[in-house]
């Protein structure tokens, strides 16, 4: 069972205020422009994290890599862990694939939602003006709606799917009869993750929205930490169409879902995002 929860706590991010203090180093690099990329600072931030939360033996288990195929994307980061026989009977190579898949798409999140969080108005209005006051005001509701729908993703995966999820696998493991029972149980797990956070093959368009979106967040960060007059109305509405248009698209992909009756799961995500 404790390397099941590592898998929770390191790749899916459970054990949040151990996990914060790794991927905000890393956020913190990003927004200062700065290179985060390095094996060796990466390594550090993992340890320095892991070190009040797991035992000396796991947390040395654990190291970070980078994919230098996906450039300077947060999807070039790896987490591996080295898993012993006979651990990695349930913990294969496939099974850490799946986990991989959802760590980057929790950082994804994590870092659209620490780029909004983390703006504050003496970077808009440093040198802000009468006549560009409602520019402001424009550029702080926009700052709102993407907000709420981060936070209400972020809630969704965290709370609705992740948390929920692992307590089913707790209790089908618990009530495991032998190997095969705790191999059956891990697969459907992973199941249930993968295809509840997006990542499966039927929900890819859902995906793209949900990316695009997060992605608009960091372009919108970026505008307003260089101030109100680098903004320009034509840009900023041309932003705030895009979201809008694509939060179009999504409650209507998620409503034509429910009504078929797939992904049940996603009613409680389409109600706290539109309403």
């Amino acid at each position: 069972m404790q390397h099941f929860s590592v898998m929770r706590k390191v790749y899916l991010m459970e054990a949040g205020d151990m996990m914060y203090d790794f991927y905000t180093a890393i956020f913190e690099k990003m927004r200062l422009k700065e290179s985060w990329s390095d094996v060796s600072f990466l390594n550090i931030c993992l340890q320095g994290a892991l070190q009040h939360c797991l035992s000396d033996d796991l947390a040395a288990s654990l190291f970070v890599d980078v994919d230098e195929t996906q450039g300077n994307s947060l999807k070039a980061l790896r987490i591996r862990y080295n898993v012993r026989f006979p651990v990695n009977i349930v913990i294969n190579t496939d099974s850490v694939d799946t986990y991989s898949q959802t760590f980057a798409f929790l950082m994804q999140i994590k870092y659209a939602k620490y780029s909004i969080d983390t703006l504050s108005f003496s970077e808009l209005a440093e040198r802000s003006c009468d006549h560009n006051s409602a520019l402001v005001h424009r550029m702080h509701m926009l700052r709102m709606r993407l907000m709420h729908f981060i936070n209400g993703l972020h809630q969704y995966i965290m709370t609705r799917i992740l948390h929920s999820t692992a307590m089913e696998f707790q209790r089908d493991v618990q009530s495991a009869r032998d190997l095969q029972d705790v191999l059956v149980s891990h697969q459907r797990y992973l199941t249930r993750i993968h295809d509840r956070c997006l990542l499966h093959q039927r929900a890819q368009f859902i995906h793209q929205i949900v990316i695009k979106i997060l992605n608009m967040a960091l372009v919108f960060a970026g505008s307003w930490q260089q101030g109100i007059t680098t903004v320009s109305l034509k840009s900023l509405k041309s932003l705030e169409e895009e979201f809008s248009k694509c939060l179009q698209f999504l409650s209507s992909f998620l409503n034509n879902y429910m009504k078929r009756g797939s992904f049940p799961h996603l009613e409680s995500f389409a109600f706290g995002l539109f309403n």
